[in-house]
Formats: structure tokens, sequence, C-alpha cells
């Protein structure tokens, strides 16, 4: 099954589009980074608390960046970016706490706040280009490089089977057909 990706051919491998994204890149470097760091330094007895909540925030950036990319209409992509967002502000919460309740120094959580900035630049770049677009997305890979733009466009789409020769309409697409039931008369039942 093809998932929307391209080919390397160099070693067979597939590389889905939004790794092109910098804002996908850094993030997903954030969260490694974080895992570590938490699994690492944290004390054993924050293992299910400050630990744990710091590495699903870190997880729900670069997981929220994939998944709305994925989407096809605006309107959920900026939802899952915000999400994406609004998770990397959690993170550095949780990187304040940590550094207030001495597991973090001073400095490595200056460090961090920098990662976190070169996450929430692109991000917000991402974001900014995305509320531009129309608001039923031709191909899901809209913001990826140029050189891959013209690709295949994402596939798990229903709509992505029909046609190329059908017209496109920015509205909002129909919903799909429902099989019709008879109509009875008002008081039976």
């Amino acid at each position: 099954m093809r998932l929307g990706g391209v080919i390397d051919s160099s070693c067979g491998s597939m590389k889905l589009r939004h790794q092109s994204l910098i804002a996908w890149q850094r993030a997903d470097d954030l969260f490694i980074t974080l895992h570590q760091l938490t699994t690492r330094y944290f004390p054993d007895f924050e293992r299910f608390e400050l630990s744990s909540q710091l590495r699903r925030a870190a997880y729900s950036v670069p997981a929220n960046i994939v998944e709305g990319f994925a989407r096809r209409y605006r309107r959920a992509r900026l939802h899952f970016l915000n999400i994406s967002e609004s998770s990397l502000a959690e993170v550095w919460y949780c990187l304040h706490a940590a550094k207030r309740l001495g597991y973090i120094t001073e400095q490595r959580f200056a460090e961090l706040e920098r990662d976190l900035n070169g996450v929430g630049a692109p991000l917000a770049g991402l974001i900014r280009s995305t509320k531009s677009l129309p608001s039923v997305i031709d191909s899901g890979w809209e913001a990826s490089e140029s050189s891959s733009r013209a690709e295949s466009s994402y596939p798990f789409h229903p709509s992505h089977a029909s046609s190329p020769s059908q017209p496109s309409s920015p509205s909002r697409p129909s919903s799909p057909s429902r099989p019709s039931r008879p109509s009875r008369p008002l008081g039976e039942g």
C-alpha cells in the first residue's frame, strides 16, 4: 500500500512529505531530546507525573503536525496545527516547572527554551501559510518543498480515486449520497 510519500530509490525506503517540514523536523528532535532528558535525569517518583506529562506534550507537537498536514481541509489542518502549538506551550510550562523543582539547571532550561523557539517559529509560519490556503486543499502536501509538489496527492482521502477530469469546486464538497428511504404519509408508523 502506498502511504503518500516519495520513494527514495537509493535505499528503497519511503519518505513521507511532512518530513520535509522544518517545524516537524525540529519538533521530532525536541521530542527525542526531552524523552531522553526525562528518563535519564528526572527523579523516579516523577515517572508518572511531570516526566510523563512532559513526554506526552512533547510527543503531541510533531504528532499533530503530521496529522494536521495529512488533512485535506484547511479548517481541520489548522485545528491540528493549533493543537501542536498549544502543546508546545505546555512543554514550556513543564520545563519551567522542572527548572523550579531543580530537575534541570537554568542553563539547560535556556538551551531547551531556544529549541522550543526553534520549533515555534516555523510552526507559526506553517499556521500562517495554511490560513491562506483554499478551504478544500487539492493535495495534502502544499507546504512541502516545491520539487515534491508535482508528486501524487495524499492517497488516504476518498476523493483521491476520482478522475482528474472531474471539475473541482472550491466550495464545501457534497456529502456522500445516502440510500433513500421510502416516504410514508405522516401519521403512519
